[in-house]
């Protein structure tokens, strides 16, 4: 099991949200005096925001709400038990890409992503959800690029007829507890490659491998060896469409 690494931020002073014509802000490790004044950024399009703490998250979503053009969030809270309640963020129907690393609230994706009609690219990291968040993603129709690492606690994840029309690449890591995936005929219509790390659990071949009919390549990374003896020997009819299957440990 990978481990929660933090991601490496640069300390600025609150200052920096003097300059008004900033349009990016990355890899910057999170206060609360930061928090209340990215506010003042209105020009913001990409902020990238390290050891995020709970106790301003408050602060920091009525931040976000007040950035009109912001396309590009990134949020990664301080440590692998830092919860991160997402509630106090408001709608950001222009965003783009999203990527939120750290537990969530009561287990459950926060309302908040019924609105992320134009993401393109969503990472969810070690968000410990209790339900399959696949039924609350679904509606995501430009997504092209979806990573759920540690996302899930649970056994069985459920692509369904017309999920995920566009999306072009598909990381599965790290979900311990689940041990089905479930591919319906209609879903991922355009998926063309697919990663499966760490899922320890996953003991069968989804059959609907089958379906992915655009799959170009399949990679698999620490899986049990139950389940690649199966993909490389009775159960190799569901992937023979797919010109590049690559093994590592």
């Amino acid at each position: 099991m990978r481990a929660f690494d933090l991601i490496a931020g640069v300390s600025v002073l609150t200052s920096i949200c003097n300059l008004k014509d900033l349009q990016s802000l990355q890899r910057i490790e999170a206060t609360r005096d930061l928090a209340e004044n990215l506010k003042q950024l209105k020009l913001l399009k990409t902020l990238h925001l390290s050891k995020v703490q709970q106790c301003f998250m408050p602060e920091l979503c009525a931040s976000v709400a007040m950035l009109p053009y912001l396309t590009n969030l990134a949020i990664s809270a301080i440590n692998n038990d830092e919860v991160l309640n997402l509630n106090f963020l408001d709608p950001l129907p222009d965003l783009e890409m999203l990527h939120i690393r750290g537990r969530m609230e009561m287990k459950i994706l926060p309302r908040v992503f019924d609105s992320f009609h134009k993401l393109r690219r969503l990472h969810l990291y070690w968000s410990g959800l209790k339900e399959d968040p696949l039924c609350h993603l679904a509606h995501m129709s430009n997504l092209v690029f979806l990573c759920l690492i540690k996302t899930y606690d649970g056994e069985l994840l459920t692509f369904r007829k017309g999920y995920f029309p566009n999306i072009r690449d598909l990381i599965l890591m790290d979900m311990a507890q689940l041990v089905a995936i479930e591919i319906e005929d209609g879903t991922m219509i355009n998926l063309e490659y697919l990663q499966l790390t760490g899922l320890q659990g996953l003991k069968c071949v989804p059959e609907g491998l089958y379906f992915l009919g655009e799959l170009q390549r399949v990679v698999l990374q620490d899986m049990p060896e139950a389940f690649v003896e199966k993909l490389r020997g009775e159960e190799s009819r569901f992937i023979q469409h797919v010109p590049h299957v690559i093994y590592r440990d």
